[in-house]
């Protein structure tokens, strides 16, 4: 005998609060909203009060006429209280609605406002995620890419600085790692490919003693072919225990056979 499925429904109230006729899931909830889905729940029940911002209604319209051609679709701009929630502004949209949210509670000042507003107008134009994609429409836009913990709206140039630096960290931390697995520290010691030290191939001296840079990698299957015979030396780059390069020098081309070349 084939087992029923059991499916859940979400039924829409019709019931209107305080929200100005939001129509979402009614659940009643004790508390202060802490998430987004509380505070839309919420403001929903009339339980949490929403103020219209013309404002920032005027703000949005200026965006998608000056930056999307006025094809942005029609939205509802509501400014609310929500000390718990973390999120600056966020966003919803149903089939009957589509509304953006400014947590007055964080986003204080008007000019917040509206730097929070454009951030979720980006989202709103179908941009997922925080990705390169987001971050080409933030430095349009002039809307912050993120916030700090502590609520600090984070610009462009200052969400990339730190991307970079947390980047340069987390390679400080590998290498870290690496030097206490290998017991050598950076520019330390020599980096062993099956038994002959690493080297990677820069460029060589021809016959007529002019400098060639090489514009292909070189591997050490095929250096004896891309190498010609002729040259007098070869420009090389060492590395050391931990892979990192560790200095260049010359070497005749005979030589090369006592490195394992990398690319």
């Amino acid at each position: 005998m084939a087992r029923r499925r059991r499916v859940l429904r979400r039924v829409r109230s019709g019931r209107r609060g305080k929200g100005g006729g939001i129509s979402l899931p009614s659940r009643r909830a004790s508390g202060e909203p802490a998430t987004t889905m509380q505070a839309l729940r919420a403001i929903a029940d009339g339980r949490v009060p929403v103020r219209f911002s013309a404002e920032l209604q005027r703000e949005y319209e200026r965006v998608s006429r000056e930056h999307f051609k006025g094809k942005l679709p029609d939205c509802k701009i509501v400014l609310a209280e929500l000390p718990k929630v973390k999120h600056r502004a966020f966003s919803v949209v149903t089939s009957n609605l589509r509304l953006i949210v400014i947590n007055t509670a964080r986003s204080k000042t008007l000019e917040e406002q509206k730097a929070d507003l454009r951030h979720e107008i980006i989202h709103m134009a179908g941009v997922k995620g925080h990705g390169t994609l987001f971050q080409v429409y933030a430095e349009m836009l002039n809307a912050p890419v993120a916030s700090t913990p502590e609520g600090k709206q984070l610009s462009y140039n200052e969400y990339s600085e730190r991307l970079v630096k947390a980047e340069a960290q987390k390679e400080a931390e590998e290498r870290r790692k690496r030097e206490e697995q290998l017991g050598v520290k950076k520019g330390e010691g020599v980096k062993i490919i099956e038994g002959k030290p690493a080297a990677r191939i820069i460029g060589w001296v021809g016959p007529s003693g002019k400098l060639v840079i090489s514009k292909r990698n070189i591997w050490e299957d095929d250096w004896d072919l891309m190498v010609p015979k002729k040259a007098k030396e070869v420009w090389i780059v060492e590395f050391d225990a931990l892979g990192h390069p560790k200095g260049d020098k010359t070497v005749p081309r005979e030589e090369l056979k006592n490195y394992y070349i990398v690319p």
